[in-house]
């Protein structure tokens, strides 16, 4: 038995000394670093196309410059939400985040429309 249990011992640090080791960290970072860039590029891509789409509809309702900035930040929050709940969820972070930006002052039908209609959110 100790014979197994210094194997177990060696093994142990043996894994400890690789993990620790920084040319094999750096190895696995650089596997690692394409994936995370096509990941990054792809929903900053995602989020770039859903600011044109508010943008387009904020200048259908003629909103003031200074208020872009806000709706902006409400649909980023969204496309956030977007990104992590589905359904339900969704729908109520969604509908969470309407009477956050309606208490700054923001209109509910313009908020929920960009809900509606870029994010395809279901709120009322």
């Amino acid at each position: 038995m100790p014979a197994r249990a210094n194997r177990s011992v060696d093994r142990q640090i043996g894994q400890w000394n690789l993990k620790y080791d920084p040319d094999y960290m750096k190895s696995l970072m650089e596997k690692a670093k394409a994936s995370w860039k096509n990941r990054a590029e792809a929903a900053f891509a995602d989020l770039y196309a859903s600011e044109q789409l508010v943008k387009q509809q904020l200048n259908r309702h003629a909103i003031p410059i200074s208020m872009v900035s806000s709706y902006l930040c409400y649909a980023r929050e969204v496309w956030k939400a977007q990104t992590h709940y589905h359904g339900e969820l969704l729908a109520g972070a969604t509908y969470d985040k309407i009477a956050k930006w309606t208490n700054r002052k923001l209109e509910r039908p313009i908020l929920v429309e960009i809900a509606r209609l870029v994010y395809d959110v279901p709120v009322e």
